[in-house]
């Protein structure tokens, strides 16, 4: 988070607001949301092991286990990753230039 500008956290909290309304079948078949899960591994501009190791950490102090990872869309470049358990979305990281692949 602490690499966005301030426009685009602005449009990234406008978009997280909107979406807390949808239940996760809206949610799922908005148009331009693409969730769908995602392989960090794979992507072309993944965060650092040492970037994606912290995170884990953090992450798993809080919670016994990490979930699939999936991702989906905020704007043309934006992309938010995380993962969902119950019916709460965690996000860990976000790819503000769509980067990752």
């Amino acid at each position: 988070m602490d690499s966005l500008d301030s426009r685009q956290k602005k449009r990234l909290e406008k978009k997280l607001l909107e979406y807390e309304g949808f239940t996760l079948h809206a949610f799922r078949h908005s148009d331009g949301v693409c969730l769908s899960e995602f392989n960090l591994k794979r992507c072309k501009r993944a965060p650092s092991e040492h970037q994606q190791m912290q995170v884990r950490e953090e992450l798993l102090t809080e919670i016994d286990e990490l979930g699939p990872v999936s991702r989906f869309r905020v704007s043309g470049k934006m992309r938010v990753v995380g993962y969902r358990r119950d019916n709460r979305f965690f996000v860990i990281w976000v790819d503000a230039n769509h980067e990752m692949g």
